[in-house]
């Protein structure tokens, strides 16, 4: 059995969901990644691990949200964020304006309902509230929100303290505890790492474990001799064929989204990311030899090489949440070959294998160009997004449904479904053939402690293997080794490649972790 090397890495590996002060300066806390994880916070160091054997999941207080149902109108789903102080005797709530928009934080007594105090946000519009939580003595009163920000208000005076700016984590600050003494306040988020802060003045006390970088995107060299992964930081991570870390480099200023490779340049990595830029690099050092000039988008979601290495085609996002396809050629401006109204529509542009045509869809329906010219050929009503097509039959790709609830393989001449694929609901995404077109493979956006990898025979759509080494989603794929092996990339950090014929976990590539 192979020896996963995230056991001996201290910090979690997911969202941190729970944590609780043991003593003053004693700290517990669960992860989705399925552990429970003490630690010293004076020294900062783990002092035990454990694996967690249930459903990863958002703890939900029962009892405060019953409480909060019966005092305030608006409270009305599992994620809304309640607190109740220690002795029982005050309620804190998230409310709404008369728009809809979070608007401030109320603290009700129990008993009664009397309004206590109105809490407002130091600025607005505020992102959505995860977390509430007192101190011991119902003084102080924390939130978590999102964008990785904290707000720490006196309930006496009504007025804020302190707040965190958002620090470059991602995701909610989904859980806050106040040390016994409320000295300390300690938060976990998103992307794995514990802070802890003075709780009365907000000065930064140390990091428990560290931030992991969620990676979103991977590729390889056909012969295996590099791998490359993009995290949701826009940093690149290149390994080399026997395993071991060669750079890891800041390749874009926000997410990294996709990547593109052509057999006429092995060496060629190019890139795209939600910063509005392309770039290729050199995959055995990772210097950027080239960038080319998308103008003025918000960001680039994904992105295709054709054969010959020349031009360039991309998904890009327009500010007002429409978007385009452009292509871009060398020394020349963007080419607009199509457009859309919604990104979240827009599917992945893929060229087929020997560059003759190029596919993507916008707003439903399937756009099929000269890979050469980038002339429209024909247009497909799909109600779908393109996700890719087969590298031996340019007849056949695959389409995702919905929000990626749905997959399909697809005749994409006359759009016959061939295959259903049975996925679970938790989001495709990563979608891939393999190199002889027979096998389909994807990873997920949510994990659920299920398997987070998938793979089928494109003929029918039956499953071959379900792959559940990540920790968790792991929303890319790639084969490998001609095939012979799977690579996928998680927001655990990792990358595992997979031996394709028996399903077998060949080795774990561990991104390095970020920091504050």
């Amino acid at each position: 059995m192979i020896e996963d090397p995230l056991e001996s890495i201290a910090g979690h590996r997911n969202v941190v969901s729970r944590i609780e002060f043991l003593s003053d300066r004693r700290l517990r806390s669960e992860s989705w990644d399925g552990t429970v994880r003490e630690w010293d916070v004076e020294s900062g160091a783990q002092v035990a691990r454990k694996s967690l054997e249930r459903e990863r999941f958002d703890r939900v207080d029962s009892d405060a949200l019953a409480i909060a149902r019966t005092l305030e109108t608006d409270v009305l789903d599992r994620h809304t964020a309640v607190a109740v102080s220690a002795d029982g005797r005050w309620l804190a709530v998230r409310a709404k304006a008369m728009n809809g928009t979070l608007s401030h934080i109320r603290v009700r007594a129990v008993d009664g309902g009397v309004v206590r105090a109105t809490l407002t946000f130091p600025r607005d519009p505020v992102d959505e509230v995860r977390s509430l939580e007192f101190s011991r003595d119902a003084t102080l009163l924390a939130a978590g929100l999102r964008p990785c920000k904290v707000v720490v208000w006196s309930v006496e005076r009504g007025e804020v303290l302190w707040q965190s700016p958002p620090r470059g984590g991602r995701g909610w600050i989904r859980c806050l505890a106040f040390s016994p003494d409320g000295e300390l306040l300690a938060h976990g988020s998103d992307d794995g790492a514990i802070q802890i802060h003075r709780a009365r003045i907000g000065a930064h006390v140390r990091m428990l474990g560290a931030p992991v970088p969620a990676l979103r995107t991977v590729a390889c060299a056909l012969s295996g001799s590099w791998i490359a992964a993009g995290d949701e930081a826009g940093r690149l991570h290149l390994w080399d064929d026997v395993g071991a870390l060669r750079v890891s480099v800041g390749a874009h200023s926000a997410s990294l989204r996709d990547f593109a490779t052509v057999p006429a340049q092995p060496h060629a990595l190019w890139s795209c990311g939600n910063d509005g830029v392309v770039r290729r690099r050199d995959a055995r050092t990772g210097l950027c030899d080239e960038e080319r000039s998308v103008g003025d988008v918000l960001a680039v979601d994904s992105l295709a090489v054709a054969a010959d290495g020349a031009s360039v085609a991309c998904n890009a996002q327009d500010r007002d949440g429409g978007g385009r396809v452009l292509v871009l050629a060398p020394g020349a401006p963007p080419r607009q070959i199509a457009g859309f109204k919604q990104m979240w529509m827009a599917g992945k542009v893929r060229f087929s294998s020997d560059g003759a045509l190029l596919f993507t869809s916008c707003d439903g329906v399937l756009h099929v160009f000269d890979g050469r010219s980038f002339e429209r050929l024909r247009t497909l009503k799909i109600d779908d997004r393109f996700a890719a097509v087969s590298p031996t039959d340019a007849r056949v790709g695959a389409l995702t449904g919905g929000h990626g609830e749905k997959l399909w393989i697809c005749d994409i001449q006359n759009g016959r479904r061939m295959a259903d694929v049975p996925i679970p609901e938790d989001g495709v995404d990563g979608v891939t053939f393999s190199p002889d077109g027979m096998l389909l493979a994807h990873g997920l956006h949510y994990a659920n402690g299920r398997p987070t990898v998938f793979v089928y025979r494109t003929l029918d759509g039956q499953v071959v293997h379900e792959l559940g080494g990540h920790v968790a989603p792991a929303p890319a794929t790639c084969f490998a080794r001609e095939g012979r092996t799977l690579l996928s990339a998680g927001r655990d950090g990792t990358v595992r490649e997979w031996d394709v014929a028996s399903g077998v976990l060949l080795r774990t590539l561990v991104a390095p972790a970020g920091t504050e």
